[in-house]
């Protein structure tokens, strides 16, 4: 897009997406701290005091960036659960295999989302509801026997490490020393998260 395309978008008043998507883009090339506010409006193609009508400075850009980004990835997970059934344990692994894709997917935004820096009061409280919502899931399955007894908190968390740990490997380029590509993230997520579930320890054919 043209510098004087993103001006006109701006006249149209479209400024706070054009500086967000800019920051996007910049966070990309160099990382969420590699960039000014002046750098975000250049992009953005408009003056570097127009960023001010929409942010008083640049952590409160992050910060929408970050609120953006848990908002779509609250939306992926809700389709994957949603193609995962009503079964509890097919929709918790259902969260952690929407979280990865939406991480390799989305790397800008994972990376803004991830950093306490940039949480606001509001976006604690989504995340909080979110956390409610999956020890909800953990018991339910607890509850039917298809899950161990163990603190749905522990539980959570340790599966939380896992596909955050997955979604880095991803995004910083480690696996790709492997040769393992973002095309196969829902592949290698649905093999990751299998293991987790069926645990290291052997069973016996009746357990």
């Amino acid at each position: 897009m043209s510098r004087g395309t993103k001006r006109r978008s701006y006249h149209h008043g479209n400024l706070r997406r054009a500086l967000i998507d800019a920051a996007l883009e910049l966070v990309s090339e160099n990382g969420p701290h590699g960039f000014s506010m002046r750098e975000a409006a250049r992009r953005a193609g408009v003056s570097s005091g127009a960023p001010y009508k929409h942010f008083p400075d640049r952590d409160a850009l992050m910060r929408a960036i970050s609120a953006e980004g848990e908002q779509r990835l609250l939306a992926a997970m809700d389709e994957e659960m949603a193609r995962a059934g009503t079964e509890p344990t097919a929709r918790f692994r259902a969260m952690g295999i929407a979280y990865v894709k939406f991480a390799v997917a989305n790397p800008s935004y994972f990376r803004v989302m991830t950093m306490p820096e940039y949480l606001d009061a509001e976006q604690e409280t989504t995340i909080q509801g979110q956390e409610d919502a999956v020890h909800a899931i953990i018991s339910s399955a607890q509850a039917s026997g298809a899950m161990t007894a163990d603190d749905p908190r522990v539980v959570s968390l340790a599966a939380h490490c896992l596909v955050y740990g997955l979604a880095r490997l991803f995004i910083d380029g480690h696996l790709a020393r492997d040769g393992i590509g973002p095309q196969q993230a829902e592949a290698v997520a649905t093999a990751v998260t299998g293991v987790f579930g069926r645990g290291l320890v052997p069973r016996k054919p009746d357990q």
